[in-house]
């Protein structure tokens, strides 16, 4: 049986509570591994050396000596990047509840040039469309779904009302606006709702629903030129990752067996230009590149410096830019070289800033 908005919630904050300092639900964090914080971390903003109790005993002192809190580490730099990477960049900050934008070419450090204010949203992961509308996903007692709000932090708009599961991760495909739901258990796993961005009723309802039988979790979706949509999930709390193909967004969908990631756990999923897939793998720290049809292994590897939920591929794709939950900063990489840039972390967070999306140059 289905379980209620509140009573999923009610039992979302009870599970963090247990977890030490979790976003439980929010923003599944990857276990521990070589490169990444284990998923009960929840790193303080604190730059004083007593923000070290702030960390929970069960981490092993090893990785409590790396943590570091508030302290960048030493191979994040900013520098002059001879790049010029067009449009503005979102970053969501879930415990803050606040939105930054930033020029999307920061190699400087340079502040937020807007902010959409705290509204109790806990935005996670987040999206634009070619008018620079900005779609992120949000949940609160009175409302759970996909905000909206204009280009440049602009006014609020339509708001798309999840039916079922904490809202997880957008994408919009031309007038349809896909998101993908968390799940809790195997009787209410993920799924990804559908909605048109065509009607102009305040709180939208989805109109169809997609699924797939193994599925337990979810984290991202993506969509292709082809119109064809891509979902990171897992079959495992924190595990058994993969993708599901939905050909034209539509049902049955298709397990793509070279992307199994085996016991390690997904973080969001990217198209490029050329329609290769990008697969975050949380516990290796690492994006895997996967090209169509999908059926070989990845031919690319890029390593990332901290554990990223998500990234995006600036306008021009020649930067790949991933949300570093781990040291909260964003941090640029070539692409599709894969080369680390530079980092820029002014007015965020580390353990908080999670969501990150592109916004297109609008006056």
């Amino acid at each position: 049986m289905k379980t209620s908005l509140v009573g999923r919630l009610v039992a979302l904050a009870l599970g963090a509570s247990q977890i030490a300092s979790c976003s439980a639900g929010a923003a599944r964090l990857a276990p521990d591994s070589a490169s990444a914080l284990p998923s009960y971390v929840r790193l303080s903003s604190s730059t004083e050396p007593s923000a070290q109790e702030n960390i929970p005993s069960a981490i092993p002192p090893a990785l409590r000596a790396r943590i570091q809190l508030g302290v960048q580490p030493a191979w994040m730099r900013a520098t002059g990047d001879a790049t010029f990477d067009d449009g503005y960049t979102y970053v969501g900050q879930e415990f803050g509840s606040t939105i930054n934008q930033y020029p999307t070419t920061n190699p400087h450090n340079l502040p937020p040039r807007c902010t959409i204010p705290n509204n109790d949203y806990g935005p996670l992961g987040m999206t634009t469309d070619k008018s620079g509308t900005l779609y992120f996903t949000g949940a609160f007692i009175h409302f759970s779904g996909i905000f909206t709000y204009g280009p440049n932090c602009g006014g609020p708009g339509s708001r798309y009302a999840e039916t079922d599961g904490i809202p997880q991760d957008p994408v919009v495909d031309g007038r349809i606006l896909y998101l993908t739901t968390l799940g809790f258990n195997r009787e209410d796993p993920a799924e990804i709702l559908v909605f048109s961005t065509v009607s102009a009723t305040a709180d939208q309802t989805p109109f169809r629903e997609l699924s797939y039988p193994s599925v337990l979790t979810a984290v991202g979706v993506a969509v292709d030129s082809h119109h064809n949509l891509f979902w990171s999930a897992a079959s495992q709390n924190y595990n058994d990752g993969f993708v599901i193909e939905f050909v034209d967004g539509q049902m049955p969908g298709r397990l793509l067996s070279a992307t199994k990631l085996g016991t390690d756990y997904p973080g969001g999923v990217i198209l490029d230009q050329a329609d290769n897939l990008l697969l975050i793998d949380q516990n290796k720290t690492s994006i895997f590149v996967y090209a169509p049809p999908y059926t070989s292994r990845p031919f690319k590897t890029i390593v990332l410096k901290g554990n990223s939920l998500y990234c995006a591929l600036g306008v021009r794709q020649v930067r790949l830019y991933c949300m570093d939950v781990q040291y909260g900063s964003v941090d640029a990489y070539t692409y599709p070289g894969g080369d680390y840039v530079y980092s820029y972390n002014n007015g965020m967070q580390a353990g908080s800033a999670i969501g990150i999306a592109i916004q297109p140059s609008i006056p």
